[in-house]
């Protein structure tokens, strides 16, 4: 078994409704909490593995908030040693690759299989082949990693 998730969109605001214990915005929370009840599922299920296919955060310069909440909640995956792979979305992704990217970050901990550098990737992970296509800045170059993942692919 393996567990798929994507959109989570962590660090999205909206609204005007602000926690009265926190004063974080009230949308903020709910995004936390619907991760966090998404990671004690993983640990809880054990699967062979885990795939984030796309925007794991709403911007690519989270706040330092949503940063910290979500290194510490892919942390306790890692610590478990289930593999997790992370593809960047467009939300996740910087307009210019000059500019670094967050998923940069969760190439410190074991297990956690970032990909965002605007090409394919292949996660070997046991029997298992992942391709991975983190957003592309063109429809060519999606294109061009589309084409090579395919002619790489052999059954």
């Amino acid at each position: 078994m393996f567990i798929h998730l994507a959109d989570t969109h962590l660090g999205f605001s909206e609204f005007n409704k602000v926690d009265s214990e926190t004063g974080i915005n009230q949308r903020e929370i709910d995004t936390y909490k619907a991760f966090e009840w998404v990671i004690d599922y993983i640990l809880k299920a054990k699967p062979k593995f885990v795939i984030h296919a796309g925007d794991l955060f709403d911007t690519p310069r989270p706040p330092n908030r949503t940063i910290s909440f979500t290194l510490a909640q892919i942390k306790r995956v890692s610590q478990t040693k289930i593999p997790f792979t992370i593809i960047s979305g467009n939300h996740s992704t910087p307009r210019m690759s000059v500019s670094g990217s967050i998923f940069e970050s969760f190439k410190i901990l074991p297990n956690i299989y970032p990909v965002y550098k605007g090409e394919y990737e292949k996660i070997e992970i046991d029997k298992f082949l992942i391709h991975c296509i983190p957003h592309c800045s063109t429809e060519e170059i999606m294109k061009k990693n589309i084409s090579y993942s395919c002619r790489n692919y052999h059954f």
